[in-house]
């Protein structure tokens, strides 16, 4: 009897950000966030809120081909539950300008 072993090579997913530009229409803040991935097309959105409201991250994937998720940061800070679990999404309230990475 023939034995095979089946792996999937597992890799830190290294690079999903969200990038946010302002601009002001009717006097409100409008941000923009663009949620991209590398590689390109595991987290792909772009979309507009009103400044100073919560937005959430999209939920990536826990497994993507053979890249895993691993964590996402906001201002270079792993965003954690209370026993230290990584989000996945999180919620947060944009002010101003702020890039989120996984």
């Amino acid at each position: 009897m023939s034995r095979s072993n089946h792996c999937i090579q597992l890799l830190q997913l290294t690079a999903i950000k969200l990038s946010v530009a302002t601009t002001c229409v009717w006097g409100q803040s409008i941000v923009q966030l663009t949620q991209e991935s590398f590689p390109a097309g595991i987290v792909d959105s772009v979309s507009e809120v009103t400044s100073g409201t919560p937005v959430t991250t999209l939920e990536a994937p826990e497994l993507s081909n053979s890249y895993r998720f691993y964590e996402w940061q906001l201002n270079g800070i792993r965003q954690e539950d209370h026993l230290g679990v990584s989000l996945n999404p999180f919620t947060f309230n944009i002010l101003e300008p702020k890039t989120v990475t996984a």
